[in-house]
């Protein structure tokens, strides 16, 4: 048995994808290749020119940033599907099936 794969009750999971930032961070550091990323490169990811946010300027992105930083990550990371290391500013994502399978199907089949 994978003692690395995490669990995530149905509600849990639910609340997360249901805000569209946390589904950004989720969906990036999912389809990055070793899920994790600093958390500048991950709001470069999101505010670039083929994001899912569609943002852009530099104001959007110390917005997201401080977003990031003081609301979705932490929640995440008290969800136990990210680590987030505050002092290196770096998230990494923690394998969930389930959560990998929502994000897919809210963004693929919803947006």
């Amino acid at each position: 048995m994978n003692t690395n794969i995490q669990t995530i009750s149905t509600d849990v999971a639910l609340r997360l994808v249901a805000d569209r930032r946390r589904r950004a961070v989720l969906y990036h550091l999912i389809n990055n290749a070793d899920g994790a990323m600093t958390v500048t490169a991950l709001v470069d990811e999101m505010v670039g020119p083929e994001s899912v946010l569609d943002a852009g300027t530099w104001n959007e992105a110390q917005t997201l940033s401080a977003s990031l930083h003081h609301n979705h990550l932490p929640t995440l990371a008290d969800s136990g599907v990210v680590d987030l290391d505050t002092q290196r500013a770096t998230v990494r994502y923690r394998p969930t099936p389930p959560m990998e399978k929502l994000v897919q199907f809210v963004t693929e089949e919803l947006e």
